[in-house]
């Protein structure tokens, strides 16, 4: 993927600036502004891939979007970047910025699966016993799947715990079938 070197490289620099200055909360909350406001806007997405439009009036209107929505460091940080000729991959900085903040925050990202939503006590008891377990913090997004019968699905890095209805069926026939 293109300037995924150099994605890591920046979100890199900006993690360690915002912890130095103590502002790492307020720059992870700008980060999911900027990438929020990316993903929602084909025309932010056209203006920071285009190579028809100069650095200097990207930098104007990346300014004019953020600055009112941002820390002054991001906006500097964004500024940076448009003029080192990296405002095309903008996104990818920043998603790599919030993958580098969770994992300095032993954070894990986590999806709960189920055929209807939950209360959310029960969604509190799971992510507690599981926080437990992985000695990670959790991130938890939920997601309905009709086609679930019963039971959960929680997908996590690089695990699944499958404790639905169906996944225990699948469990019994395979054993069944040795």
């Amino acid at each position: 993927m293109k300037g995924t070197r150099a994605a890591g490289r920046y979100s890199k620099a900006l993690l360690e600036l915002a912890i130095e200055r103590n502002e790492l909360e307020k720059i992870k909350d700008d980060a999911l502004v900027v990438l929020n406001a990316i993903e929602n806007s084909r025309e932010l997405q056209n203006l920071l891939a285009s190579p028809v439009v100069k650095p200097l009036q990207k930098e104007a209107l990346l300014v004019q979007i953020f600055a009112s929505h941002t820390s002054e460091l991001t906006v500097k940080f964004i500024k940076l970047c448009v003029n080192h000729g990296r405002g095309d991959i903008l996104e990818q900085v920043f998603e790599a910025f919030m993958t580098q903040y969770r994992a300095h925050k032993n954070i894990l990202e986590a999806t709960f699966i189920t055929s209807t939503n939950v209360p959310a006590a029960t969604l509190a008891s799971i992510k507690s016993k599981l926080e437990h377990a992985t000695g990670k913090h959790l991130e938890i997004t939920e997601a309905v799947d009709a086609t679930l019968i019963g039971g959960f699905i929680v997908d996590m890095k690089n695990y699944r715990l499958d404790a639905s209805l169906a996944g225990g069926m699948r469990k019994l026939k395979k054993e069944l079938s040795k």
